[in-house]
């Protein structure tokens, strides 16, 4: 998966001292990722060298009428079907809408869980492609609180707040996942936050 720390790993291995001489590599990257390496004027990401040698094949989010008619004969429960027709494939199997579920009660349930996941989101959204920093993530938490909430979070509560969001939905996904060098948000809910008129990314 070429994202986060995906490429850069992947140039590691390429071009690393112990590059294999032969290799095939298989891997996925989204669509908006992929633009944003694509040069721009005299600007050009660094991972474009290795990421134009790569033969690309388009994957559509939804399925075809074909595959949903082949679908249909596979699938016994048309509550399945129907989620697939709504969310894609690649979302339903990484449990992407019930992550979204899980941040909006999260935000009444619990506030500092779901503070997090929206600070280290704002971290991608902001253009910092490598992971937030656990004591960076755990500075900002409390600026992402309501208003309402006076005190700031403890050490205790921050800690049990990144272990809430971090617990994984059906064995799938979870909402931050713990890297080298911190922390990052399942881009399906980084997406899903950028959509919305009243979430900008805080100053």
């Amino acid at each position: 998966y070429l994202e986060k720390t995906g490429l850069e790993r992947l140039v590691n291995l390429v071009l690393g001292p112990d590059a294999p001489g032969e290799v095939t590599v298989l891997a996925t990257i989204r669509e908006q990722a992929y633009q944003e390496h694509i040069p721009s004027g005299y600007l050009e990401s660094p991972y474009w060298a290795t990421l134009r040698r790569a033969g690309r094949l388009h994957i559509a989010r939804k399925f075809s009428e074909t595959e949903r008619s082949r679908a249909a004969g596979i699938l016994a429960e048309p509550r399945i079907l129907e989620a697939l027709d709504q969310y894609g494939l690649a979302e339903y199997i990484s449990a992407g809408p019930d992550l979204v579920e899980k941040l909006t009660t999260g935000m009444a349930t619990e506030p500092v869980g779901a503070a997090a996941v929206l600070a280290a989101a704002d971290w991608s959204r902001a253009g910092l492609n490598r992971p937030i920093p656990g004591e960076i993530l755990g500075t900002l938490i409390g600026d992402y609180l309501s208003a309402g909430r006076l005190a700031r979070p403890s050490p205790d509560q921050i800690a049990k707040a990144i272990a809430w969001a971090q617990q994984p939905v059906y064995a799938a996904s979870s909402l931050l996942s713990a890297l080298p060098g911190g922390y990052t948000v399942f881009d399906y809910v980084v997406e899903h936050i950028s959509g919305q008129e009243d979430m900008p990314v805080r100053d």
